[in-house]
């Protein structure tokens, strides 16, 4: 038996023999799965800022830290620790008057702008603190954001309902097209985040500005591709 034909010989019976092995991959299938999780939040984020403006920049450099001075002081004498104060944004520049004519606008003065971003521990206490930072100096107010000190038993659960949902979208799938889920081929994990999931919950603040506090949203999501055999359940 000359080369040529061993050659051939040995492909066909390496082909007999994947053969029951390719009739028995039905193909594969990639699903992204999410979960998430509405906690109720424990630490809040309050921006807040102060803005001068003044004929020169010094003298409105000047304003701002007399307003960021008065706002730090009061912060501090309500008990918020210097670390959860933390200065977001500073900027000085000209202001400028328009021009109908078409010429280089005029500088009518400068202004000066500054945020701090004040973490909140005690959200019980967060109305008082919001008319606290307006009373000292605050003229500018930048939002609230919530968030969870402890995300990890609810990211936990969030990736648990996420590989769930998955799963349960493959299966949809791989039924509709006659086949059955067989071993998982590969798994990729996503985000594993918290945002904004409005559900309305009013804190009523006694004596301070009323705030919602609502629910955070712990999400996650994954990827987890499957290979497919025949007959679907």
């Amino acid at each position: 038996m000359n080369t040529t034909v061993k050659l051939v010989a040995a492909l066909v019976a390496a082909l007999a023999l994947a053969w029951p092995a390719a009739a028995q991959d039905g193909g594969r299938i990639s699903v992204v799965g999410a979960g998430s999780v509405a906690v109720k939040p424990d630490i809040a984020r309050l921006t807040v800022g102060a803005l001068a403006r003044e004929p020169t920049a010094a003298r409105a450099t000047a304003a701002l830290s007399q307003r960021l001075a008065g706002i730090l002081g009061a912060l501090a004498r309500a008990g918020v620790a210097d670390d959860d104060v933390q200065t977001g944004r500073l900027d000085v520049g000209p202001v400028h008057l328009g021009s109908s004519s078409g010429n280089q606008p005029e500088i009518s003065g400068y202004e000066a702008m500054s945020q701090l971003v004040v973490t909140v521990r005690d959200l019980g206490r967060l109305g008082v603190l919001i008319d606290l930072v307006i009373d000292s100096g605050a003229n500018q107010m930048g939002g609230i954001g919530f968030d969870t000190s402890t995300p990890g038993p609810a990211l936990d659960r969030a990736r648990t309902l996420a590989v769930q949902d998955a799963r349960h979208k493959a299966e949809v799938f791989a039924n509709a097209a006659g086949a059955s889920l067989g071993p998982i081929v590969t798994m990729r994990a996503g985000g594993g985040n918290g945002g904004p999931l409005f559900m309305a919950e009013t804190a009523s603040l006694r004596g301070a500005m009323p705030v919602a506090q609502g629910r955070i949203s712990i999400s996650a999501e994954i990827e987890i591709e499957w290979r497919l055999a025949p007959g679907g359940g």
